[in-house]
């Protein structure tokens, strides 16, 4: 993982017993169309170099047919960005596949913002179920599900953080147990709830207090996670086993996340402390719950 990313605010699948998120600064809103019903509205969304933004309000002219309401949404949405749409399929049970070509040399974090934006706008028309992007090279990865909740987006206009409860796993008073506790986290702008989670377990001694995260995001049911180097010298008073699995089970608790890879400042192949192998996706443990 290159630490150039590092000054890029990634969006996330979100966790917890809430919905995920994806951040991005918010534009005026429109004032307009006050008088039509918000089901008959779609926003469209743009990705930015740190997030999404909305754009034009587009008024649906078919609110009452989903398909119909889909294919005025292709219309509309117009991506300058680098994903384009080259076919959309819906199902009877109002699922939509979304088959999109994508430009060379597209980061992870730039295409999980264009990903982010092609679902924030398609997740508003009514009744619309998981939407599954698909990509039209035979070298590109396997599709991707989302649903409506998969991304949140922060508006920073108002000014307020948000608060969500999660269930995470702590080291016991011993630290050779993980016991449960429910925080409430606040999730500050620009900020996913991965991130939110991660602060929390460091404020709990988890892991190193001069350890950075270099960089969290998910992707495909896998969150990742970028350590700096201090990772590695850990805390005497919890075993490494605990130390790591706080943080897998802890992230695996939330909505749309079945595993964590952990890096390590940028390397994927290594052992925490010398010992514990992470050089592959963790599954949770709940051997360690006490």
């Amino acid at each position: 993982m290159s630490k150039k990313k590092n000054k890029v605010l990634i969006c996330l699948f979100f966790a917890g017993i809430m919905s995920f998120v994806s951040c991005g600064k918010n534009t005026d809103k429109k004032k307009k169309n006050e008088d039509i019903p918000k089901e008959n509205i779609v926003n469209i969304y743009h990705s930015e170099e740190q997030g999404i933004t909305i754009g034009d309000e587009y008024l649906l002219k078919q609110p009452d047919s989903f398909n119909a309401s889909v294919e005025e949404v292709v219309s509309a949405f117009k991506s300058e960005g680098a994903l384009s749409i080259v076919s959309i399929i819906p199902d009877e049970y109002n699922n939509i596949n979304i088959t999109v070509a994508k430009k060379e040399d597209l980061s992870d974090e730039e295409l999980l913002l264009e990903e982010a934006a092609l679902v924030k706008t398609f997740s508003q028309i009514a009744g619309i179920g998981d939407i599954t992007i698909s990509f039209d090279s035979k070298d590109d990865e396997d599709s991707i599900k989302f649903t409506s909740d998969s991304f949140f987006f922060y508006d920073e206009a108002s000014g307020a953080n948000n608060t969500i409860e999660v269930s995470c796993y702590i080291p016991n008073s011993q630290g050779k147990k993980l016991m449960r506790v429910l925080p409430v986290l606040e999730v500050e702008s620009g900020e996913s709830p991965e991130m939110a989670i991660l602060k929390y377990l460091k404020s709990q001694g988890v892991y190193n207090e001069d350890t950075e995260i270099i960089n969290v995001f998910t992707r495909g049911g896998i969150c990742y996670i970028n350590f700096s180097e201090h990772f590695q010298e850990g805390s005497r008073k919890i075993a490494d086993e605990v130390a790591i699995y706080s943080i897998v089970d802890s992230l695996i608790g939330t909505k749309g996340i079945n595993a964590v890879k952990i890096y390590i400042d940028g390397d994927e192949s290594g052992k925490y402390r010398g010992k514990l192998d992470i050089s592959e996706p963790l599954f949770f443990e709940g051997g360690l719950i006490e």
